[in-house]
């Protein structure tokens, strides 16, 4: 399930997420799931926007996380899962070969003309050697059916047992309060089980087009051809009327995996042993303070020059900016300066009448469109590259270093004070 933009409060910036199952989900249901979600604020929480509340519904914090366990996956039964797996690679390859078998009578057919299923003549009679003949045939046929069609049978009918025969990974979140809450991955095999679905339900049309006569195929199918042109025309213009003019700096976001969402969870939960990358054992109460209370002088001058911009970063972001100065964490501190960033790159871009994607609205590609029309100097680009290697923990290993956050912090001060300059004539038009 993907992340949209609009179901997410205000304020909540997502760094990882994930698609989450219950424990005994079958392959059949691998699209009944959820999402669940961390943002730059520590926040976990399932991602679910069919609730009649909110979309967002917090589970914990990363801050009161007691441990996390990444459990394998575990083979319960091993030769009923092998049994079952075989049948799906047999239903796989029988209702493909079926398939082609039909399509190909289908291009014989426009090639040489619908043949009906009966040649003889209906005024000569109907000689009852035939009638036996075809009895027999059919009871033959049907035996057949059964006996190809048995391990496609099992093959839908005993994946509602598959739970049973094999425990997918998972990742325990452990809270201090005694809480837990677990996180599984997709079930076994179930692109697999999609798959033999696509292809039932492609044999399925293949017969109906099959027993069609060709020219009335043709027509039919330039019927459809028509209406699904004229429908995508109707939808454009639709989605173009109502087109929301509320842009996103954000854009639509695809779950990971839960490897990776694990590795991110970890790096955050033990970034609070360490303090400038050394281990700071004699300072624990330090550990809890807010990075800009941690760093002390060494940000003074570069503060008191953002604070002078506070109005402006304040109608860009709601006042979402000084979450970079009071989270207790580098890690979430990093992605609030990213977000601020991109915030700024999406705003020139609007104003530079440039259209970006909302897949494609992240500092690369922003800086990239920006750059083709000349709105950047160089020093700008020197300032974005910075923030674009330091400030996303998500894409890279992270430690909780000072430094870092020192680096990207006043190269954000200085694309700020450039895009104050940019657009204030802008504001004092308005």
């Amino acid at each position: 399930m993907e992340i949209d933009p609009d179901y997410l409060p205000a304020g909540v910036h997502v760094i990882a997420s994930v698609e989450a199952y219950r424990e005994e989900h079958p392959p059949s249901g691998a699209d009944h799931n959820t999402t669940v979600l961390v943002s730059a604020s520590g926040q976990l929480a399932i991602y679910h926007p069919n609730q009649v509340t909110e979309a967002v519904i917090e589970i914990g914090n990363i801050s009161k996380l007691e441990s996390l366990e990444l459990v394998p996956r575990k083979v319960i039964k091993k030769k009923s899962l092998m049994f079952w797996k075989l049948c799906m690679i047999y239903s796989i390859i029988i209702w493909l070969a079926w398939s082609i078998a039909t399509n190909i009578v289908i291009i014989d057919q426009i090639q040489n003309g619908y043949v009906t299923a009966s040649s003889s003549d209906v005024s000569e009679g109907v000689d009852t050697n035939v009638i036996y003949e075809g009895i027999i045939v059919a009871l033959f046929g049907i035996f057949m059916a059964f006996t190809l069609l048995s391990p496609w049978l099992f093959a839908y009918v005993g994946e509602q047992y598959v739970p049973r025969y094999v425990r997918q990974r998972h990742l325990i979140l452990l809270f201090k309060d005694g809480s837990e809450y677990s996180i599984f991955e997709g079930p076994e095999w179930s692109g697999q089980y999609r798959l033999l679905g696509k292809l039932l339900k492609f044999f399925i049309v293949s017969l109906i087009i099959m027993m069609i006569p060709s020219s009335e195929f043709i027509i039919l199918l330039f019927a459809i051809v028509i209406g699904g042109i004229v429908g995508a025309f109707l939808g454009l213009a639709a989605r173009y009327v109502n087109k929301d003019d509320e842009a996103y700096e954000v854009g639509t976001l695809r779950p990971g995996h839960l490897l990776r969402f694990h590795q991110v969870i970890t790096e955050i939960h033990e970034s609070g042993q360490s303090v400038d990358g050394e281990e700071s054992d004699d300072e624990p109460g330090r550990l809890n303070q807010s990075v800009v209370d941690r760093i002390g002088v060494r940000i003074e001058k570069p503060l008191e020059e953002l604070y002078t911009f506070k109005d402006e970063l304040n109608e860009l972001t709601n006042g979402e900016w000084t979450a970079m100065l009071t989270v207790n964490k580098v890690y979430f501190a990093l992605a609030h300066i990213r977000r601020c960033t991109e915030k700024m790159l999406f705003n020139l871009t609007i104003a530079n009448g440039i259209k970006v994607k909302a897949q494609n609205r992240g500092i690369q590609t922003m800086k990239n469109v920006l750059n083709r029309d000349d709105v950047l100097n160089p020093d700008v680009i020197k300032w974005l590259d910075l923030i674009k290697a330091i400030a996303n923990p998500a894409a890279h290993d992270f430690k909780e270093d000072i430094n870092d956050y020192l680096t990207a912090f006043r190269a954000f001060v200085s694309i700020t004070g450039w895009y104050v300059d940019i657009t204030s004539p802008n504001r004092e038009e308005e």
